[in-house]
């Protein structure tokens, strides 16, 4: 969100494009999230804990598809924040909960029924149970719902880019 502002002194070279920078921290931030998940699971097997995980390939699959989800909410909120002051503020707020609500601590499983229900509404959750999902054997991805999922990362995604594209040259002057 923060992206465009914190990179201006940057569009002041026209190769630079704002959307440049959110490249360029999506790349960052998921090599640092692939790092430290290699760094964890080695400390794990040092340990001699077991972490085998289920299917590589849907484990692989969520975290590319929760970090596309990001990209897609980053483009959006960058664009909105660089026009509306409060927004980023409105956002922060809003996500502060959003992170205890997310299923990182819990599954879906261990959740009532009617506590599950509702926090299924959060797309957050869902990815998290699918990713948790395709890793421990124990768990399944019975509660996820994938075209939720698929229209919570494409509406923003679409959104984000066609406000950019339409807004690229004020964002560049402000």
């Amino acid at each position: 969100m923060n992206a465009f502002n914190a990179n201006k002194a940057l569009f002041v070279y026209k190769q630079v494009k704002p959307f440049d920078t959110i490249i360029s921290r999506t790349i960052i931030e998921v090599a640092l999230a692939i790092i430290i998940t290699i760094i964890l699971l080695c400390i794990g097997l040092y340990l001699g804990l077991d972490v085998t995980c289920k299917n590589i390939f849907g484990v692989i699959v969520g975290f590319l598809w929760i970090a596309l989800f990001g990209v897609s909410l980053g483009i959006l909120f960058a664009v909105l924040s660089t026009f509306y002051e409060n927004f980023e503020k409105i956002i922060k707020l809003a996500f502060l909960p959003m992170f205890f609500l997310s299923g990182l601590f819990y599954t879906a499983e261990s959740l009532p029924q009617i506590a599950r229900e509702i926090l299924l509404y959060n797309p957050i959750f869902n990815f998290m149970e699918l990713i948790h999902g395709e890793y421990f054997f124990p768990l399944d991805t019975r509660y996820v719902d994938y075209n939720y999922l698929l229209l919570w990362t494409l509406i923003p995604l679409f959104l984000g880019l066609w406000l950019y594209k339409k807004t690229e040259r004020k964002i560049i002057m402000s």
